[in-house]
């Protein structure tokens, strides 16, 4: 049997877990503790394990919070990062296990039950996913982005009784950002000017929609970009994809959104020539109307028919378990 990133990443979950629980031992009796799940020890199949913590992640704290024997306030934030880091972690493992349904049922429950505790009067844990969930699932920085993990949230904090309409202008805003070229949907046409026959004085015209490809990469990018540059190097040397590319399955559409022609028309050079190295000349992405990017780099996934497979991926080697996933299928 194969042994995934996922299979690591949920099995790591569950001892994070454990740990916090042996370390709490350690702790002041006097300082609040947060009450960590522990799965039945009959329960040892990662993904198993993993759907019983997340189902029962915040039982032990919402029963005490409803009985007045703790207060997330008194909680230190050290604490509450770890609790929502092991949290989402979990979340983000059973995901890509495809247990959607599951996370997304889960996550509505966690924030319903945020939102009747606040209306009780105990407001720390409607506030603590508020911060945390955009900082873990949202932040383009953040190893644990996932939109469709986060727009579950949004869409229960636009519904919440607990939170003023005002308030929640924030969460609109977003909700419109997260809908936008979204996983499953066909991802927006894009035209652009890109170099022929190694040349960046010699420019065509081309549009997503005129690659034709099996898979298609849109990596955006800047120049000088040390992020970019190690992104470049993970794609460019992965066996699947130059093999892909070879072969005429996949295709890189490496995308400048920018204005610094000088720096773009230097980098061609670091580019491999089978891809697509082009440049937004109309500015429309820059202008936030048909993609949002919220940092550089960023990568899409697209299939034959350009439905998003994989939007803002953090990191190459998440594209790269992906596109091993989807081909291994054919």
């Amino acid at each position: 049997m194969r042994v995934t990133l996922k299979s690591i990443l949920l099995a790591m979950a569950s001892l994070v877990v454990l740990i916090f629980l042996s370390a709490c031992t350690g702790k002041s009796e006097d300082v609040p503790k947060f009450p960590y799940p522990k799965a039945p020890l009959a329960i040892s199949q990662p993904v198993q394990k993993a759907q019983y913590l997340v189902e029962h992640y915040w039982d032990k704290y919402i029963s005490a919070a409803e009985s007045g024997q703790i207060e997330g306030s008194q909680i230190d934030s050290a604490e509450w990062a770890g609790v929502f880091k092991n949290y989402f972690a979990l979340l983000s493992g059973l995901y890509s296990e495809g247990r959607e349904e599951l996370c997304n049922r889960e996550i509505r429950r966690a924030v319903g039950s945020a939102d009747s505790l606040y209306l009780k009067g105990s407001k720390s844990l409607l506030l603590k996913i508020v911060h945390y969930s955009e900082l873990f699932l949202y932040d383009p920085n953040s190893p644990l982005l996932n939109e469709e993990l986060f727009i579950p949230v949004v869409e229960e904090l636009l519904a919440s009784q607990s939170l003023e309409e005002e308030s929640k202008g924030t969460f609109r805003f977003q909700m419109e950002q997260l809908l936008v070229n979204r996983k499953g949907a066909k991802a927006a046409d894009i035209k652009y000017k890109y170099c022929v026959g190694g040349d960046p004085w010699h420019l065509r015209e081309g549009s997503l929609y005129g690659i034709e490809a099996d898979y298609t990469i849109i990596f955006f990018n800047n120049p000088d970009c040390p992020a970019c540059a190690q992104m470049l190097k993970e794609l460019s040397q992965a066996p699947l994809v130059q093999r892909m590319v070879e072969e005429g399955s996949l295709a890189l559409l490496a995308l400048y959104v920018d204005q610094d022609l000088d720096s773009w028309r230097a980098n061609l050079k670091a580019y491999p020539k089978e891809w697509i190295y082009a440049r937004d000349d109309s500015q429309s992405i820059n202008a936030g109307r048909i993609y949002i990017l919220r940092a550089i780099p960023s990568l899409y996934l697209l299939d034959k028919e350009k439905r998003v497979l994989l939007k803002d991926a953090p990191r190459a080697q998440v594209v790269l378990e992906r596109l091993f996933s989807v081909t291994a299928k054919r």
